[in-house]
């Protein structure tokens, strides 16, 4: 199945030191942001030298006099978050300084193509926090003492997080510390790593020492983290000096690879909980004294009676979330630096626009916003109201926060084409390939950062009127569909609630009325399939991953999103109707 899309941004070598200068000047040690300025400082670096490095050595990992500038820029941002977290603003403006004065010597070189930007997910989605990492080296050195390690960043996320242990390590004391990345290469779950010649004998030189792989995750396959120290152990390091730095503790035993549930256990791992570095119930005094934890579904008990009743949920693609004891208050994780601060203005928008909730505060990655203990609604809670507010809402995110266009057509018919293959066979597959390049003509690049997730469980009635709530991120994370033509969230409605044929064609006919959109119904079909085989591959994975009665739930919505396309795909490919055909024909 095809569920995971490709979150990149293309920014220019000169582009990406203007934005690291700009976090640079407006940085201050005690400034009114407290320790947010340090963080964002190290994820955008930590992006930059990725993105270079990826650039620079596409197909085999070097070292040269650029990467190693730019490795030393990455672990001054490490010292500056490490002593702004400590709140000693000396020693931040002391590498403050050395940050700008590696920034100018990067000035001097020329790089002119465009640079690609990875998505760091554990910051943007998985509240990933760098002071994990910090936690986790202190305990490392509390057990060995080391006197030389060598850091190993593994790109694109790891290369902030070992700029960070890097520079932990000099911070700690007399230990030789010497600091790279290296980005694995072939398939998912047969990572391998490819060095040259001058840096492999490089890592040969420290075999005295320890080595720290340093990422997020693991995975589903380990094959990151143990690709790395497969080339170690080619190298002659032994297996008692590599020590792996992930974002969570794992046995392995889940790994999908054989090879690398193997070659994890060879290894010790250092991590450190959330829990341990960030206390959420002194993130916002003036609201909440204590917070109850609602992830991973439990957020259902608070809202629903009957556990018949439970929308399904994969626990590992909910973000993390907090009540605060009184349920007046929701606090969820939204990413750190700029992924969660537009996140928490377009809450802002939505709310004073009166769709959404109300937005109260963003702290440390975290947005407080007001809590209503509703029942959600339930497929078959429509009316007149409803279709109307349905259609206010999708036609102001498309009035309102226009969008660079996020995947393309090719990307989106690769993805149709996989689902409908693993998720109901050849003939359905073959069906769609029959009639695809009829869709685009239908496929709009003018882009809306849409909904992305029009199940009734996220829309409830609230003093009169109806509320859309998780409404702010979908459009940037890592899933189908991006950025998108409005159209997309139009057949998500259509898709997810009951309606009529009548309420359908009221529906649309609502949007049009305040959008002015007039093409809309010639663009539904093909983004009516896009929804329903985004959604067919995102539920049967979900089940996969499930045990009962989650996979049972699952099951059945795999079910309704193959039963819409079978019909879709019959009118069309038996002639009834177009691939261009209006509302007239939607199931």
């Amino acid at each position: 199945m095809i569920i995971y899309g490709d979150t990149k941004e293309k920014v220019t070598y000169t582009e990406g030191l203007k934005r690291l200068e700009a976090l640079a000047m407006g940085f201050k040690g005690n400034g009114p942001s407290g320790h947010e300025p340090a963080t964002e400082l190290l994820i955008n670096t930590g992006e930059f030298e990725a993105a270079l490095t990826d650039f620079l050595f596409p197909e085999c990992d070097f070292i040269n006099n650029l990467l190693c500038i730019v490795r030393e820029l990455s672990t001054a941002a490490g010292h500056i978050f490490i002593h702004s977290l400590n709140k000693n603003v000396p020693l931040s403006n002391r590498w403050l300084y050395t940050f700008k004065e590696v920034l100018s010597r990067l000035k001097k070189f020329n790089v002119s193509p465009s640079l690609t930007y990875s998505l760091p997910e554990g910051y943007a989605f998985y509240s990933l926090y760098p002071e994990m990492y910090l936690r986790s080296v202190e305990k490392f050195c509390r057990e060995f003492h080391p006197t030389e390690v060598t850091v190993i960043g593994i790109r694109s996320i790891g290369t902030s997080l070992s700029a960070l242990v890097s520079a932990r390590m000099e911070e700690t004391g007399p230990v030789a510390v010497h600091s790279f990345t290296v980005r694995p290469r072939g398939f998912y779950f047969d990572r391998k790593i490819v060095l040259d010649t001058f840096m492999e004998e490089e890592l040969k030189k420290f075999n005295k020492g320890f080595y720290l792989i340093v990422d997020e995750g693991p995975g589903l396959s380990g094959t990151s983290f143990t690709s790395v120290a497969e080339k170690l152990t080619g190298l002659g390091i032994s297996d008692e000096k590599i020590i792996f730095f992930p974002g969570h503790r794992n046995d392995g035993d889940s790994f999908v690879s054989e090879k690398a549930r193997s070659v994890w256990k060879k290894h010790r791992q250092f991590t450190s909980e959330f829990e341990e570095v960030i206390s959420v119930k002194n993130l916002f005094p003036g609201f909440i004294k204590e917070v109850k934890d609602v992830s991973a579904g439990m957020w259902r008990d608070v809202l629903f009676k009957n556990h018949e009743e439970f929308p399904p949920v994969y626990p590992n693609f909910e973000q993390r979330k907090y009540l605060s004891q009184d349920n007046k208050y929701l606090i969820k994780f939204a990413g750190l630096g700029r992924y969660g601060r537009d996140l928490y203005e377009r809450g802002k928008v939505l709310w004073e626009a009166g769709f959404s909730p109300e937005v109260l505060a963003l702290e440390n990655g975290f947005i407080l916003s007001r809590f209503s203990e509703e029942k959600p609604l339930a497929a078959h809670d429509v009316n007149r109201a409803l279709l109307d507010r349905a259609a206010s809402y999708i036609s102001f995110l498309g009035k309102t926060f226009q969008a660079e266009s996020g995947r393309n057509f090719n990307e989106i018919e690769e993805m149709i084409q996989v689902n409908l293959l693993k998720g109901m066979g050849e003939e359905w597959a073959e069906r769609f390939s029959n009639i695809s390049s009829s869709f685009k003509p239908l496929f709009s690049t003018h882009a809306t950062a849409v909904d992305g997730r029009m199940l009734p469980c996220e829309w409830l009635y609230s003093n009169g009127a109806y509320l859309k709530t998780d409404s702010v991120q979908h459009h940037k994370d890592h899933f189908f569909p991006g950025c998108q033509d409005v159209a997309y969230d139009i057949a998500g409605f259509l898709t997810e609630f009951s309606l009529g044929k009548e309420e359908k064609q009221y529906f649309v006919k609502s949007y049009i009325k305040q959008s002015g959109d007039k093409e809309i119904e010639a663009r539904l079909p093909f983004y009516y399939i896009f929804y329903n085989a985004f959604r067919l591959g995102m539920t049967l994975f979900s089940a996969q991953m499930s045990m009962e009665p989650e996979k049972r739930k699952f099951n059945f919505l795999s079910g309704k999103y193959s039963d819409n396309l079978k019909i879709r795909l019959i009118n069309i490919g038996t002639g009834s109707s177009s691939p261009a055909s209006g509302m007239g024909s939607l199931p």
